[in-house]
């Protein structure tokens, strides 16, 4: 595999835009970590000219991109696959100054029949990733016992977007299962990153202790793991730093 041009890479970035779509507030999970809480959801949704006019606005003036990526977010998008389908279509419907492709991040709790056939038509105009938290037990820990739904719209998702990589959140709740979980999706053939939770939930000063000690031999687990198994490749960017508020503060550097 030839080493990539970083160089190249920026120049490419620095080209396109990022334009994300609050589609939806309202989600049907109700995740432990999750920053929102279920309460304080409102119910609404993004109306269709609201869409509009951030599109025509970000597509059609003249800021030095040459490419647009328009994603949907929420909440849960596929509560308003409605409006993303109109959307969608609407947007191939017309011809555009640059090139522009969409994405759509979701649980994969969702997904019926037909949504299926709508986003397999469109399957080279949308991207769509979608969450996971590992093996069952973890992920019905922290993911509303949504596990058997997300497994059942693997098959359907992989088919589609293969080399899309599925996302994983990690909290204290399940460090313990981090080796079983990235052992389980590496025998589903998933493409997979993510990280620990960011946020302060790690506990007093005792309790970081003890996860640290679990992480460390959960890793322990992974080195065995993947040493034995020198044609797989590391989820190095899963577990690539720890949160601050759960390692230790990264040093200053001296100038």
């Amino acid at each position: 595999m030839p080493l990539i041009d970083f160089k190249e890479y920026a120049k490419e970035e620095l080209k396109r835009l990022n334009l994300t779509l609050f589609v939806a507030r309202n989600c049907n999970l109700k995740c432990s970590y999750c920053y929102e809480q279920t309460s304080e959801r409102d119910k609404g949704q993004m109306d269709f000219s609201t869409a509009q006019d951030a599109i025509i606005h970000y597509m059609e003036r003249d800021d030095g991109h040459e490419n647009v990526s328009i994603e949907f977010f929420g909440g849960e998008p596929l509560l308003v696959f409605p409006l993303i389908k109109e959307i969608v279509e609407w947007f191939h419907s017309h011809s555009w100054k640059k090139r522009a492709h969409f994405g759509l991040q979701t649980n994969g709790t969702l997904l019926t029949a037909e949504m299926k056939e709508w986003l397999a038509k469109y399957a080279r105009k949308i991207i769509v990733g979608f969450s996971i938290n590992g093996c069952k037990e973890a992920h019905d820990l922290n993911r509303s016992n949504s596990y058997d739904l997300i497994f059942a719209n693997i098959p359907f998702l992989k088919k589609y977007w293969p080399h899309q990589p599925a996302k994983i959140t990690v909290n204290d709740k399940t460090i313990p299962y981090i080796a079983q979980s990235v052992i389980h999706l590496e025998n589903l053939n998933l493409n997979f990153n993510g990280g620990l939770i960011l946020e302060d939930i790690w506990g007093d000063a005792e309790r970081k202790k003890k996860l640290l000690e679990i992480y460390e031999d959960q890793l322990a687990i992974l080195v065995d793991f993947y040493a034995q198994r020198p044609r797989l490749y590391p989820p190095s960017p899963l577990f690539a730093e720890l949160p601050e508020y759960l390692g230790r503060p990264t040093p200053e550097i001296e100038q």
